[in-house]
C-alpha cells in the first residue's frame, strides 16, 4: 500500500477501513483472499445503512481439499465440475 488508512471496530465482528488512497482501496476489494491470524477476512464495500448486529454473510469463498484424488484428475476442467458440485468454482 502506497498511503494510510484507519480502522475502526463497529462491533460484531466487523471492522470499517478508511483509506488514505482510493488506489489502496480498490486493491483490497479486487485483492485476496486476505488473511489475519489464520482466519480468511471478508472484505466487501461498507453499506451506509449497515447494522452489525443484524448483518449476515450470505456469500463466501472456500478453499476444497480432495484428498487421496487420483493424478489422472488433475486437470483445471475436471477439477471445476467436481467443485462445482459444491457451488460456482472461481479458480
Amino acid at each position: 500500500m502506497d498511503g494510510g488508512f484507519d480502522i475502526i471496530d463497529i462491533s460484531h465482528g466487523y471492522y470499517m477501513v478508511s483509506f488514505d488512497l482510493e488506489v489502496d482501496r480498490e486493491k483490497v476489494l479486487s485483492g485476496g483472499p486476505w488473511m489475519v491470524f489464520d482466519h480468511y477476512l471478508v472484505v466487501r464495500p461498507l453499506l451506509p445503512n449497515i447494522v452489525a448486529s443484524e448483518a449476515k454473510i450470505e456469500k463466501t469463498v472456500v478453499w476444497i481439499h480432495f484428498p487421496g484424488l487420483g493424478l489422472v484428475y488433475y486437470n483445471s476442467s475436471v477439477l471445476l465440475i467436481i467443485a462445482s458440485a459444491m457451488g460456482r468454482p472461481i479458480a
